[in-house]
């Protein structure tokens, strides 16, 4: 079975597809599916490589390691491609190589081990447990299986990891991940931390649209996590709106809760660069789950007289997105610049996948308030263009662009999915169902 046969089986129950809608045809958009994942999974310039104990990994060409980011990116594609056995290839090597067993860290993952599991660090970065999370969670409902005891038990940790009456062992006698060290969400204000051990985040881990699916999966086991995830989309909404530059659509990789940049000792990151790049296209993602969950998500009042406009997510965040969109197509977008549009004398590290992240968020910018931006569904058309005349990115820097490269495509094709048939909503599902 070709990758994008699994495609053609749920017509029905598809998100709208931008490409489609603006004229480009199903089989060449299917075929450009197919194309993808070939080259990053196949080809000679794949980045997914299977080891000599029926396991894979994706290895990070521009630094030499394997990445919990690219681990958990790579089985959201698997998920949605439909193919299983490099899903479970994938997530075995992860479980083998990358998860911790003690310390403050136990039940997290590494976020940086070499091909051979050796570790390069002992800590966790939280994106890469949030995707794992959603991709074993899509996968149950995909495959069934135990992927959703699996999620479960991943957001347990992350959640309750070193609250107050933590048991030190498990039922079953073994020491509790749970017992030492923090949670990767703080419990107070909901938001997603950069690392457990810090109290200041990344705007472009804030993925609402997760959230609300780990809401419904809450809902079948603890109204309290339920509760927290609902309180989670509302508060990244909220952030959003605040770390995005409401005039450049610009924002910064790392951010203090209240979305200021954040200052680091390591390295500059308070600039519009590498991981901020993503968020036009959770943006983007999150209007699209929204519109296809068949309701309007709850906008946490992140603006004044907010209305949605036809955007799932919020009006505001639509708004930065096409403000984004118009900076980027009136400026040098091989530049680097702080979130007020001030250049840096720096050039950008991956092209393809700034193009492509915020491609993806034409899904929200063409519904941006047409009296602000009265040119937003015209540049939402020039990034969808642009992106379709882009080719794959080849060469030692492929990894993160190509990611973010195929996951524009399948948000833009309308198959970047949460489900995939009709029986499946938000009151009866089968989030835990297992075989």
């Amino acid at each position: 079975m070709s990758s994008t046969d699994s495609f053609a089986h749920y017509p029905d129950s598809r998100p709208p597809s931008v490409f489609e809608r603006l004229g480009y045809g199903r089989e060449d958009i299917l075929s450009r599916l197919e194309r993808n994942w070939y080259e990053m999974f196949e080809g000679p310039n794949k980045i997914y490589w299977e080891s000599d104990d029926d396991l894979g990994y994706v290895m990070d060409t521009g630094n030499n390691d394997v990445r919990t980011e690219g681990m958990s990116y790579a089985m959201m594609l698997a998920v949605q491609y439909d193919h299983r056995n490099v899903f479970d290839r994938i997530w075995g090597w992860a479980v083998r190589h990358m998860r911790m067993d003690g310390g403050d860290n136990a039940g997290y993952f590494a976020w940086s081990v070499q091909p051979d599991g050796t570790k390069n660090s002992l800590g966790p970065a939280s994106d890469g447990e949030e995707y794992f999370a959603m991709a074993l969670l899509l996968a149950a409902r995909r495959w069934q299986g135990g992927y959703a005891r699996q999620a479960r038990e991943l957001l347990d940790i992350c959640l309750h990891k070193g609250e107050p009456g933590q048991s030190e062992t498990t039922a079953d006698g073994k020491p509790s991940p749970k017992f030492r060290g923090r949670a990767m969400w703080d419990p107070g204000n909901h938001q997603i931390r950069f690392v457990p051990d810090v109290d200041w985040t990344d705007p472009s881990y804030h993925l609402p649209h997760f959230y609300e699916q780990f809401e419904r999966f809450a809902a079948t086991y603890s109204e309290a996590d339920r509760l927290f995830w609902k309180a989670a989309a509302k508060a990244s909404r909220a952030h959003l709106a605040n770390a995005v530059n409401a005039q450049t659509g610009l924002n910064p990789e790392y951010a203090d809760f209240d979305g200021t940049p954040h200052a680091v000792d390591w390295g500059e990151h308070t600039w519009f660069y590498s991981d901020a790049y993503r968020t036009a296209g959770n943006i983007g993602l999150d209007v699209l789950w929204s519109a296809a969950s068949g309701g309007v998500a709850d906008d946490g009042n992140v603006a004044d007289g907010d209305a949605t406009n036809g955007c799932g997510a919020s009006l505001e965040l639509c708004n930065r997105v096409a403000a984004l969109q118009r900076f980027l197509l009136t400026h040098d977008r091989t530049s680097v610049y702080a979130v007020d549009g001030t250049p840096f004398d720096e050039v950008t590290l991956h092209p393809v996948g700034l193009i492509a992240a915020t491609a993806e968020g034409s899904i929200a910018a063409e519904h941006a308030d047409p009296d602000r931006f009265p040119d937003a569904k015209r540049n939402a058309r020039a990034w969808v263009d642009l992106l379709w005349n882009t080719p794959i990115r080849i060469g030692r820097r492929r990894y993160y662009d190509n990611f973010l490269y195929a996951f524009a495509f399948l948000a833009l094709a309308g198959e970047y999915r949460f489900e995939w048939d009709d029986r499946a909503d938000s009151n009866t599902n089968n989030d835990c169902k297992e075989n």
